[in-house]
């Protein structure tokens, strides 16, 4: 789930004058379902977006959040919990092992302001950071170049949670095709920025994607413009023939992505290094490229290379 969308969630009920209480993972160990970073909103009538790990935890965790809600009752406060069955009074009722960190806080409309900063600051890509204390959600200015969690604690007053909001991990999706739509829908789900490029106009398949947060019909000689690299931006070639998917992998190969993909056979793989190393491109970089893309499951159909896919890029993203 993206961020964005949470954030949006609270503005939309504060704007109504509707509290909602923030749940967000600061901290966890080991196994724990709920990662730092993972976020959740709920209001009064028990909508809620997002989630925190999930189980009897988020289940109890919603619960109260509604009764202090209907009572009036405002929150704020930071608890650990062990997922270690109901074996200690600060279990969260799970056995998947390890443990996390939850903070919880009540946002009226008086927090609007800061709400409608976050989701500036998201759209607009701004340099910026939300910032969890023990005064409760601020939004403030930073100069860090990648995104990254920090969490501190000493005590109950003195611990602090910063996460960077505005550098996003993108995916240029380059092909706009079948497998280029399924893609996008995976990766919807995974909190990227989703651009999808293609050099054909009125193709039906980008037409129907509504999952890209942007579409791009461009010459794919100019593709160097439409493309930010650096440690959040990945790329997946999916195009429709050999030399279009040749022509972009010349564009990026030098450049600083993550990760760059390239779907094809075995023999189509080999021909296209092949050209690349005749070309004179380094082979240490050629051998980063993953071509073929993805994880190996066999897959055949769009909706299963773009499985494979996103599974190889939430591995390379996690490690």
């Amino acid at each position: 789930m993206k961020d964005i969308k949470i954030w949006e969630f609270i503005k939309s009920h504060l704007e109504k004058d509707e509290p909602v209480i923030l749940m967000v993972v600061v901290d966890s160990e080991n196994s724990s379902p709920g990662r730092a970073g993972f976020k959740m909103a709920v209001s009064k009538n028990k909508e809620m977006i997002g989630s925190i790990g999930g189980g009897k935890m988020e289940h109890n965790l919603v619960d109260e959040a509604v009764e202090n809600l209907k009572s009036g009752t405002k929150i704020l406060s930071l608890k650990k919990l062990y997922h270690q069955g109901e074996s200690r009074l600060d279990s969260s009722g799970m056995i998947c092992s390890g443990a996390q960190t939850n903070f919880i806080l009540t946002l009226s409309k008086n927090d609007l302001i800061i709400i409608e900063k976050i989701t500036n600051s998201i759209c607009n890509n701004k340099q910026s950071a939300i910032r969890l204390d023990s005064n409760g959600l601020n939004c403030i200015e930073t100069n860090m170049k990648k995104k990254k969690i920090v969490f501190t604690f000493t005590d109950q007053q003195n611990w602090m949670y910063q996460e960077n909001i505005c550098l996003q991990d993108t995916i240029y999706i380059i092909g706009g095709g079948h497998v280029g739509l399924a893609l996008s829908k995976i990766m919807s789900f995974l909190d990227f920025n989703i651009l999808v490029i293609d050099n054909r106009v009125n193709l039906q398949t980008m037409e129907l994607n509504e999952y890209a947060d942007e579409k791009v019909i461009i010459d794919f000689n100019e593709i160097d413009k439409y493309l930010v690299d650096g440690e959040n931006a990945y790329i997946a070639i999916v195009s429709h023939t050999y030399k279009t998917d040749e022509l972009v992998l010349q564009k990026v190969i030098n450049r600083n992505f993550k990760y760059i993909g390239l779907m094809g056979s075995k023999a189509k793989v080999k021909e296209v290094m092949s050209d690349m190393k005749r070309l004179g491109y380094d082979e240490d970089k050629i051998k980063n490229i993953h071509s073929p893309v993805g994880i190996e499951i066999n897959s055949e159909t769009p909706e299963e290379i773009a499985i494979s896919i996103a599974a190889e890029i939430i591995k390379i993203r996690n490690s």
